[in-house]
């Protein structure tokens, strides 16, 4: 009975940091640069950039541009658990291009962002072969991953190493 006292104050005391976080990021400026350890850090991808959400997307719909971008799938992918409608415009434009590398998971960022939109086009993509075709047909099943969203909190806690079952 302590340990689960215990347990549950260090989760409240866990949450209350993770709420002051927020708020405090929510007051900044759009960030000019890429957090500096988006390129190195080992956990999920995405979670330097779920760390300082909206502030990032300015600077990444900028970055995501460049095809060679480091780790640009997880980019692309922050954008997409984001929904951000901003990013939008600049996903459906590069989706556009058929020699883009990563159609495939753009058009599931576009699909997370407005369903509406992805369903349309993964309809005219669904008999592709490879990759592009397995998501346009994941798209149209609304496969229960391209529902699901990585939260601040989770991203919070893999980053200080912690897990959400401890």
């Amino acid at each position: 009975m302590k340990s689960m006292l215990i347990k549950r104050g260090v989760w409240i005391a866990v949450l209350l940091l993770v709420s002051l976080s927020i708020a405090s990021c929510s007051e900044r400026e759009p960030l000019s640069e890429l957090p500096a350890d988006f390129e190195t850090y080992h956990g999920d991808q995405r979670d330097p950039l779920i760390l300082v959400g909206d502030r990032a997307v300015p600077v990444v719909l900028k970055r995501i541009r460049d095809k060679n971008m480091p780790r640009r799938r997880a980019a692309i992918e922050f954008l997409g658990n984001g929904k951000y409608p901003s990013a939008l415009p600049v996903l459906q434009e590069l989706y556009s291009d058929t020699t883009d590398p990563d159609r495939d998971v753009l058009l599931t960022e576009i699909f997370r962002i407005d369903q509406s939109e992805g369903s349309r086009l993964a309809m005219l993509v669904r008999n592709d072969k490879g990759d592009l075709g397995k998501s346009a047909r994941d798209v149209i099943v609304r496969e229960r991953y391209l529902l699901k969203r990585r939260s601040f909190f989770e991203a919070w806690l893999a980053y200080q190493g912690l897990e959400p079952n401890d």
